[in-house]
């Protein structure tokens, strides 16, 4: 089968993408890695069970009879390995919220490599907004100059 799923071969883009998803309504997500070579398998998957295909007019279809949406964001790595995240609305019903275990971007960190989305509240606003922030690893010590 053939799918219009974008595979985006940067990460600033992929990150960019994954932020639109938790913050315009897909909040529930689950990530995970996939060679090349299977990445068809797992995108007719994905489209079978989930509808991630869906155009707008599809979507907006599935909200008004009570269904939920999915997302689908591809980022190809340098190497043979694709990182998915799978974004999926909390409102209306959806399969994914049965065989996938799904977790919550506003309680859980989205993590992309080195990166993790966050909400920081700015000086002066009320409410947080979300974005990325580098992830420390603590088991590195960095010596001061």
């Amino acid at each position: 089968m053939r799918h219009t799923i974008p595979i985006h071969d940067k990460k600033e883009v992929a990150m960019q993408r994954i932020s639109d998803a938790a913050t315009r309504g897909y909040p529930l997500y689950c990530n995970g890695s996939v060679s090349t070579e299977k990445l068809p398998r797992l995108i007719d998957k994905f489209c079978i069970n989930y509808q991630v295909d869906a155009d707008k007019n599809a979507r907006a279809y599935r909200q008004r009879k009570g269904l939920g949406n999915a997302k689908l964001i591809l980022w190809k790595k340098s190497d043979d390995t694709v990182l998915w995240w799978l974004h999926v609305t909390e409102n209306g019903e959806h399969a994914a919220r049965d065989l996938e275990s799904l977790k919550d971007s506003r309680k859980h960190r989205v993590r992309c490599e080195d990166f993790e989305l966050v909400p920081l509240t700015k000086k002066g606003e009320a409410k947080p907004r979300m974005t990325w922030r580098f992830k420390v690893d603590p088991s590195v010590k960095t010596v001061p100059a």
